[in-house]
């Protein structure tokens, strides 16, 4: 008898990346806990990956294949989305390698946490393994009343489990009830420019504001064999910007919308666009590319409001 309680999807979207894929499908399936489902969403030109999914296959009657006939992850993730009906959707990256309790992990937790909307853990990003090990925080997946985003996933965390407010889609568990689809709108989405940044903060604050009961643990961790450097980052800094105005705009409260204001235009951070930040940033390094890149977040933020507006009417 199957005395499973709930029953865990795991949702992979890949692309062009067969050896990652390869890594993760084998850890995926020696979990101490067998997923229910694999799904992973795969592009219909994308041989070499289609070749990998079905060599598993053989082997793993619950990996499935799902196409998606658009580029970008956001496409990948709802086409993947649309044909999971178990409990919990479990999301990891193509690059992401699961430790063998992590499955296991997540079941007790949602099996002692029944109202609980998501669960996330960290990544160990394995190009840098010293940003996990040498840097331990306390505040993790945070969202502070004006706007900032707190993340801190990819460092080191102790403690107990947590309540959070973002996750971060490496390692990622939402109830499938709870789970929207990801936002068209958002910038990058064909995958090469931004990878439709900010998605898992759009869900989130979806999820906080409606259900409630998303959590942290510290000691379910991946590792990210992660690798941005094909990215342009002169675009992909407008389009990460662009998606956290927008995300922003979109869940916030009227009155925080005036302070999320102000501290993105005045303050800013490495996402956003602010005086100070850009000032500083100029004084540090005033290069072409840095200039280049603050003029980018700015035309990114701008966007970003036309963006939600446009949503709004």
């Amino acid at each position: 008898m199957n005395k499973q309680k709930i029953k865990i999807s795991v949702l992979i979207p890949t692309y062009q990346r067969p050896l990652k894929l390869q890594k993760c499908l084998e850890h995926l399936t020696v979990q101490t806990r067998a997923a229910d489902e694999i799904i992973v969403v795969v592009r219909p030109e994308d041989i070499s990956s289609i070749e990998v999914i079905e060599k598993f296959q053989k082997l793993h009657v619950q990996i499935k294949q799902v196409f998606s006939y658009e580029t970008g992850v956001i496409a990948a993730e709802n086409a993947g989305i649309k044909e999971i009906k178990n409990d919990l959707v479990a999301f990891i990256d193509d690059d992401g390698y699961a430790p063998t309790s992590w499955l296991s992990d997540i079941e007790l937790f949602f099996i002692s946490h029944p109202n609980a909307s998501a669960l996330g853990g960290s990544d160990i990003i394995m190009s840098d393994p010293a940003s996990y090990h040498n840097f331990l925080v306390e505040e993790v997946g945070l969202v502070t009343w004006y706007g900032k985003v707190i993340g801190n996933h990819h460092r080191k965390s102790q403690g107990p489990v947590r309540r959070a407010k973002v996750l971060k889609g490496v390692n990622m568990i939402i109830r499938r009830d709870r789970l929207p689809f990801l936002d068209e709108r958002l910038a990058g989405r064909d995958g090469t420019l931004g990878n439709g940044s900010q998605w898992e903060l759009d869900i989130c604050l979806n999820i906080e504001n409606t259900f409630g009961e998303i959590y942290f643990m510290p000691n379910l961790i991946v590792n990210h064999d992660s690798d941005h450097s094909t990215h342009n980052l002169i675009i992909a800094s407008r389009n990460n910007t662009h998606n956290l105005a927008y995300v922003m705009f979109k869940h916030l409260s009227p009155v925080k919308k005036y302070f999320f204001l102000f501290y993105a235009l005045i303050i800013g951070n490495t996402q956003l666009p602010g005086i100070i930040k850009a000032l500083s940033d100029i004084f540090k390094n005033p290069s072409k590319e840095t200039f280049q890149i603050v003029l980018a977040k700015m035309i990114g933020f701008y966007q970003g409001i036309k963006t939600y507006l446009r949503r709004s009417k």
